[in-house]
């Protein structure tokens, strides 16, 4: 029963290695503490060889005399303190990622804000822009159709004085080109 168990595990040993080291490879400390690990892996495995070995070969005695010596469980408490001082520091790694990925949520989310307050300070500029050249294109119309009801009424006013005038009233330019002329002007013509 003590085989099976131990066959399985020199079986997939090499991967699981093989995996912790992949895994770990971004840290330094981490591969150091591998290669320890490895070695008292490997030194553990040679240790129980030799008991299964000397098992094997009837040597009984011997068997009971390498177990008894501890070294079996030295190895093993060493391995086990490996192991554990690998999780503690990818605990620790873990918490200091977790750590730096919500300072960066924050940040991006203290980003995303003033990004968003800029935005709505530049639409409401645009938005006052537009309204305060709507307000003065709309004065400036207003202004315009003043002026020229005024241009109108004044062009009427005129137009009415020349044309009560007893007397021809005609405007020339310097070239001799009539521009405007009363009634009494047609009259004399």
């Amino acid at each position: 029963m003590y085989l099976v168990h131990y066959r399985s595990a020199i079986r997939n040993l090499p991967s699981h290695l093989q995996a912790v080291q992949n895994l770990t490879r971004d840290n330094p400390l981490q591969q150091a503490r591998f290669l320890n690990l490895d070695s008292t892996v490997q030194n553990r495995l040679a240790f129980i060889a030799t008991i299964v070995q000397a098992q094997r070969q009837h040597q009984g005695a011997l068997a009971q005399a390498l177990i008894k010596t501890g070294e079996g469980k030295r190895l093993h408490d060493l391995a086990r303190s490996q192991v554990t001082a690998m999780l503690a520091t990818e605990a620790d790694l873990l918490v200091q990622r977790r750590n730096a990925a919500r300072q960066n949520i924050n940040i991006y989310l203290c980003l995303f804000s003033v990004d968003m307050v800029i935005s709505l300070l530049l639409i409401f500029f645009v938005i006052y822009r537009l309204w305060h050249e709507l307000r003065l294109r709309l004065s400036t119309e207003s202004a315009l159709r003043l002026s020229n009801a005024d241009l109108v009424a004044a062009n009427a006013s005129h137009n009415a004085i020349l044309d009560s005038a007893p007397y021809s009233v005609i405007a020339m330019d310097m070239e001799g080109v009539i521009h405007t002329f009363n009634k009494a002007a047609v009259r004399m013509l």
